[in-house]
């Protein structure tokens, strides 16, 4: 009950904000622009987009062979990532059912904790490690071991963990219902599919799977992620109040 009330509150302050409290809003996606526009009715000219902007950490060198070496991952091994707790919203289920579904060997690298129903709800499989929570220092070198990020998120608007692996170099495959999935080309720079079409992520680890293609695209996934550092949110967001404040 107290969740339902708290729950409530937070809708209705919403509901204000959206319905003339606020003179400007910044989305961190499209997607949730798009959502506010259509559910408040907000005039589109105050409402802004400006992604979110993450720190981005450099993994230290030798990294990926130091975190292979400790999984006991030989160099060609084809690893996939996920990163993120909430595992049910997150989609990791599908993940582990779209790793299950492929024909070639992979390795599923799990970073991060659920809970205890979410676990009980995961699909059994031989090609998942879990890590366990990891502090966000550490994440890089999980990163830099891998070869791929999947997060097939039911919902989020905008993934901080997609650009931390897009900095990496590692194409993302994601959903459509991630706003993150709206700044990477399909089929180019990663993969966006429909939430909970576990054939369609397989297809896309599959895609992947080759190192050659990966070495390829790695320079402008790196280069598309240093867009989104915090100093250029916390720029554009200075230029959204200004421009209300003399409005």
């Amino acid at each position: 009950r107290k969740f339902q009330r708290k729950h409530r509150e937070i809708i209705e302050l919403e509901c204000a904000l959206f319905t003339g409290g606020a003179g400007r809003v910044i989305a961190n996606s499209q997607m949730v622009k798009d959502e506010i526009l259509r559910r408040y009715g907000m005039p589109a000219e105050h409402v802004h987009v400006i992604h979110n902007g993450v720190p981005l950490h450099a993994a230290e060198p030798g990294a990926r062979e130091k975190v292979r070496a400790e999984l006991g991952l030989a160099p060609s091994d084809y690893v996939a990532v996920f990163a993120g707790s909430g595992w049910e919203r997150k989609g990791l289920a599908h993940a582990i059912a779209a790793v299950n579904a492929l024909k070639i060997p992979v390795t599923l690298l799990v970073a991060g904790r659920g809970r205890r129903s979410e676990e009980r709800g995961l699909p059994s499989s031989q090609r998942v490690r879990f890590l366990g929570a990891l502090p966000g220092e550490k994440l890089p070198a999980v990163f830099a071991a891998a070869d791929v990020f999947i997060l097939p998120t039911l919902y989020d608007p905008f993934s901080n963990a997609c650009i931390e692996a897009l900095a990496a170099g590692l194409p993302v495959i994601t959903t459509t219902a991630n706003g993150f999935s709206e700044i990477i080309t399909h089929g180019e720079e990663g993969h966006a599919v429909a939430p909970g079409d576990t054939r369609a992520l397989a297809d896309a680890l599959t895609a992947w799977a080759d190192p050659a293609r990966r070495a390829a695209v790695r320079p402008r996934l790196a280069g598309k992620a240093a867009h989104f550092s915090v100093e250029e949110n916390l720029r554009r967001t200075l230029e959204v109040i200004t421009a209300a404040g003399h409005a």
